[in-house]
């Protein structure tokens, strides 16, 4: 098993030592800060190189949900159905016109207004 600094580990995938750092630091490369530096493993970075091929083959789209089994990703058992009724927007009758009493402030009497829909006329 061999180890690799991050300059040796962004000249075996050919981008930039800040980028090393960077995927390293997110979690999407495999990778340990020692210390002050990143160590990795060269099989690990082998690896992680011949998954993004499979994503590649894909149009550059990786599959994160998927309902197989196998190591990572995410297992969703949820019926579409069922998604989409909880997304499903409430829908209510819309109001014909509305009446609004408002309190008297300075002794006057209550007055009572008719309020119309802006789009339409009263009948």
């Amino acid at each position: 098993m061999k180890t690799l600094t991050r300059e040796e580990a962004a000249e075996l995938l050919h981008i930039h030592k800040d980028t090393v750092a960077q995927l390293a630091a997110s979690g999407s490369l495999p990778g340990a800060k020692a210390g002050r530096r990143w160590v990795f493993i060269e099989m690990d970075l082998i690896e992680w190189l011949r998954g993004r091929y499979a994503a590649n083959s894909m149009g550059g789209k990786e599959c994160l949900f998927s309902k197989e089994t196998g190591s990572g990703g995410l297992i969703f058992d949820t019926a579409d159905a069922e998604l989409d009724a909880l997304l499903e927007r409430p829908i209510s009758k819309p109001r014909k016109s509305t009446t609004t009493r408002s309190k008297p402030s300075c002794g006057a009497r209550s007055v009572s207004v008719n309020v119309l829909p802006l789009h339409g006329r009263k009948r």
